[in-house]
Order: C-alpha cells, then structure tokens, then sequence
C-alpha cells in the first residue's frame, strides 16, 4: 500500500505544473517521511501485539503446569502425611512396649547392681579375712540371703578325701535317689561324678540341687551344693550367675586362706631349719692349721642349707689327733638330727674308747635301735699317733682314704671294708694302719667330690681327684685342696651343686 501511495503522488507531481520545485520537493519530502514513521508504528504495533500474545500464552501454559505440580505436591503431602501418622502410631506402639520392656531391664539392673553390691561387701570381708572357718561362715550365710536357697552343704578335698566342713539347714543322707532331673551342675569339671554321686545321696524330692565346683588355679579345692524348693521357684539364669561369681569369690578365698596356712607353716619350718643350720655350723670344729709335725685343712659346703655332711677334730693329752668324716643318707632336717646324734655320741665314746674300731662298733651299738630303717651313715674315723707318725683307722662304709707315699711317690687308697652305721646291729668293726712320714698326704672326702656333675651329666671322678693330689704333691695343703676345689666348680659349671662337699686334706711334716 505504502508503495502505491507513494507512485501516486509521484505522478501527480509529474502532472502538475511545477510552480515550484523546491517547495513541492519539501513536500514530498515531508509526506514520505510521514508514510515511514506512520509504517513504523504499524510495525511495532504489530510486534507489540505479537508479544503481549506470546506472554499471554506464556502465562496460560505457566498456571497450567502450576496448577499440575501443586496438585502433584498435594498428593504427595497427603500421601507422606498418613505414612507419617502410621509410622507415629507403630513408634507409639514400640516405645510403649519398650518403655515397658526399660521398666523390666531397670527391675533386673537393680537388682544386679544390690547383688554386685552384696559381692562386692562378700569380697572386701573374705579378703582380708584368713581364717578358713570365718570365711565358710561368711560365705554361706551370704549364699542364704542372697540366693534364696533353703539349703547348703560345702565339701572341701583333704588328702585326696571329699569332707563336709560346713552346712546350713537340716540335710538328711539317704539311698541314692532316683529322681536325677532336679541335679544341675554349674561347671564340669575332673571330679564332677564324685560330685554327681554326692549329690544323689541327698533328699531331694522336691527339692532342685545346683553343684558348684570351687576351683582356683586350675585347681579343685571342694564342691558347694545349694538347694531350693522347686515348688517355691527353681533356680533362674540370673541366680545361676550370682552363685557362680560368689563361688569363685569363695575359692580364692579358701586358697588364699590354705596358702597363708602353708606359708606360715613354711615360714616356721624355714626358721627352725635357719636355727639348725646355724646349730650345724656352730658345731663345725674350728681350723686347726698346723700341730706338732703336720699341717692340716678343711672344706666343707652343704648343697642345701642343711646338709648330711659331717666333720670333726679330736685332739688327746696323749698327743693323739683324731679326725671324723661321715655322711648321713638323705638331706634336710632327719639328716642334721642323726648327724648331731652321731657327732654327740661319738664324742661321749671318747672317753671310754681310744682305737677307731672299738668306737665305731660301739657308736653302731647305740644308734641302731634310735634311727628308721631308711636311715644311715658312713663314717671314717682315724687317730694319729704324733709320735709314732702312725695313723690308726676304721671305716663304716664311707669312702677310703686316699694316701700319698712320699718315699715310694705312689697314690693308694687306705681302706678296711665295714657296714654302715645302723645296718647291722652288732656289727664288729676291725682297725688298720699306717706308718706315716715326712712329705706324706691324706685326704678325707664326701662322694659330693667324686659325683660332681656336669652339664653332659658326666661325674668329675676320683681318677680326677688322684691326678690333683699327684700334680700338686709338693704343694702345702691349702693350695692342694684350692685346687681341687677350683676343678669341681670348673667342672659343674652352672650346674647347682647336687650333694654335700666335704674334704680334708693332711700333709706330714
């Protein structure tokens, strides 16, 4: 349309006388920019129209999909809401049911906490108590209350033997009974038939009966058995608990208690063996050294703190030296006392007796009739003449001298055969001797010397002992018996020393 107009208007100027160019050129001008900005309008006119449709669309579409998703979320709210009441009702439901069920556990909880309260009261009194008769009272009197039983019996092994030292309420032994049911045992353990067959002795008719074994490091000290009126209430898993906890309280108890016992017993043992030892060393003869024409030392190391070892000097006014050596079979305390008895009674027969055989036969005679058939002693005994250099012996099954011959330079062993003391009662002893000289050596021994072990269980021998003596024979006899000792320990190494060492060494002058 725009276009035609604008030809239209063209020709008519064309028609037209033209007065006046420029003037009619305005006008045109002027009308064509009219036409432009009238053309404009329309035209954004248009567009505007064009858009107000698109919003108006728009906004239709919007509220269609809102009014969709708010009644989709209504749904939703809805359906979450009834699941919401649902779950609240069941959580309702469950925390009644636990809230009851707290009720019951708090009811048990006290009731453990009053029973750990009772333990706890049990333990403090029987640990520091140690009389073994408190403490079954103690315990037992517990037991009523806290348990409820009506009946306890408590059983503790003595020398291999099940013995009742204690009840609470009337029991009544009977025939073995047949109704075995009601028998409960709490732990099993070695001796749980002897249990078992106790337990069956006992009237139970009505009656429901728990055995708990009382044991303590693994070891079995007794049995309690606790009884209840299954008409009243049977024992529950709770009460099951509870007697195990007061029977283990009860065990350590009764151990601790017995061990004290055997410890004071031990301790009391240990003091009379420290007095004995005491006794035994205070009655060890002084060093002699050196008299009139010979030189002479000693050794001696018991392997316990009591040992059956023995030595003893006798110097006479007839210028006489005696020397005793013997070993008492066994160690220990019996050994000391037959050593004593022998030592004293040999010194009571010098005054009667001078030569070796005669004492030993009458020492023999003595002690026989005093000592066990499994005890004896070995003795060696010798007098030495000073003047005469002649040494007079005898020997009661101990180990012979050894001798060293300094003129002929041989080793040789000085024996005369003869039974133990107290084997034979009116045994007879015979007596040798030897002449003796300048430079000759004796040595005395225990078998703790010859039967030193090693750590290959080898013995350090008496072919060992004869090789010292004849290596160190111009030695003084401190140095010789030095040596011989130096070579048994070297020779026992870490090994502890098995048996009693004694050792006497002599050398003539």
């Amino acid at each position: 349309m725009r276009i035609m107009y604008v030809l239209l208007l063209i020709l008519i100027f064309l028609e037209v006388e033209i007065k006046n160019i420029w003037i009619d050129i305005i006008l045109i001008l002027i009308i064509l920019v009219n036409f432009i900005i009238i053309g404009k309008k329309e035209k954004e006119k248009k567009k505007q129209m064009l858009r107000n449709f698109i919003e108006e669309e728009k906004e239709i579409k919007l509220e269609k999909e809102v009014e969709i998703i708010y009644n989709k979320t209504k749904e939703n709210i809805k359906l979450k809401f009834n699941n919401y009441k649902e779950m609240l009702a069941k959580t309702q439901q469950n925390f009644l049911a636990k809230s009851t069920e707290l009720e019951y556990m708090n009811d048990l909880l006290q009731k453990k906490v009053s029973n750990l309260s009772t333990l706890d009261a049990i333990g403090k009194s029987v640990v520091s108590e140690l009389n073994l008769e408190k403490i079954i009272d103690i315990i037992l009197d517990s037991c009523l209350v806290i348990t409820r039983v009506e009946k306890i019996a408590l059983y503790l092994w003595d020398n291999e033997e099940l013995k009742q030292k204690a009840t609470r309420g009337e029991f009544l032994f009977n025939e073995l009974c047949k109704n075995e049911k009601n028998i409960k045992l709490l732990e099993k353990v070695k001796n749980s038939k002897k249990y078992y067959f106790l337990a069956k002795k006992l009237k139970i008719e009505k009656e429901e009966i728990l055995i708990a074994p009382l044991i303590s490091k693994n070891k079995e000290l007794g049995v309690l058995f606790l009884l209840k009126n299954i008409e009243n209430r049977k024992f529950d898993k709770n009460e099951v608990q509870l007697i195990g906890a007061i029977t283990r309280h009860l065990s350590i108890a009764i151990n601790n208690s017995i061990m004290y016992n055997v410890l004071s017993d031990k301790e009391k043992i240990e003091k009379e063996i420290s007095l004995a030892a005491d006794i035994q060393k205070g009655l060890l003869p002084k060093p002699v050294g050196e008299i009139e024409n010979f030189n002479i030392t000693e050794y001696f190391k018991p392997a316990k703190i009591i040992g059956g070892d023995f030595y003893d000097y006798f110097v006479s006014d007839e210028n006489e030296f005696g020397i005793l050596i013997g070993d008492v079979s066994g160690k220990g305390m019996p050994a000391a006392m037959l050593m004593t008895l022998l030592r004293s009674i040999w010194k009571t027969l010098l005054s009667y007796e001078k030569y070796p055989g005669k004492i030993l036969t009458r020492l023999n005679q003595i002690i026989y009739s005093d000592i066990t058939n499994d005890m004896f002693a070995t003795v060696f005994y010798s007098l030495y003449n000073m003047e005469e250099k002649i040494l007079y012996y005898s020997n009661a099954g101990h180990n012979p001298i050894i001798y060293y011959n300094s003129s002929t330079g041989k080793i040789e062993e000085k024996n005369i055969r003869g039974a133990a003391i107290g084997f034979i009662k009116d045994y007879k002893y015979k007596m040798d001797k030897i002449k003796l000289s300048k430079g000759d050596i004796l040595i005395y021994y225990t078998d703790g010397i010859t039967e030193a072990k090693n750590e290959n269980n080898e013995l350090f021998g008496k072919k060992r002992l004869l090789e010292i003596l004849f290596e160190n024979r111009t030695e003084t006899p401190e140095i010789i018996k030095e040596k011989i000792i130096k070579e048994i320990q070297r020779h026992e190494e870490k090994q502890n020393q098995a048996d009693d060492i004694t050792l006497i060494v002599a050398k003539i002058k």
